[in-house]
């Protein structure tokens, strides 16, 4: 009766960490594939690297917006309010033969 109880305990430690695990972080993972499929994007277009956690520019917007909607507005706008690259500059950077 003992080994029973014994293999019984093992087995729930063996079993039971790893579920309990997965059912702690699921929330976090859930989000992700249905999140792809409301913007119609891949996982990459917001997060650095696939199954990375880390997001990137379009990851953080959607993140404080909730929707995708207005990004590439955006990016738009940011890249219209850059300085044009003085290409004369850039001469003087480089060797030249």
């Amino acid at each position: 009766m003992i080994i029973i109880n014994i293999r019984i305990g093992v087995l729930l430690k063996l079993v039971g960490t790893p579920l309990f695990a997965g059912l702690l972080f699921a929330p976090l993972a859930i989000g992700t594939p249905e999140m792809a499929k409301k913007e119609k994007k891949r996982c990459v277009y917001c997060h650095t690297a696939i199954g990375k956690p880390e997001l990137n520019e379009a990851g953080e917007y959607y993140k404080k917006h909730g929707t995708l909607e207005g990004y590439e507005d955006q990016k738009k706008d940011e890249k219209k309010k850059k300085p044009p690259v003085d290409l004369t500059r850039l001469m003087f950077l480089t060797d030249h033969e």
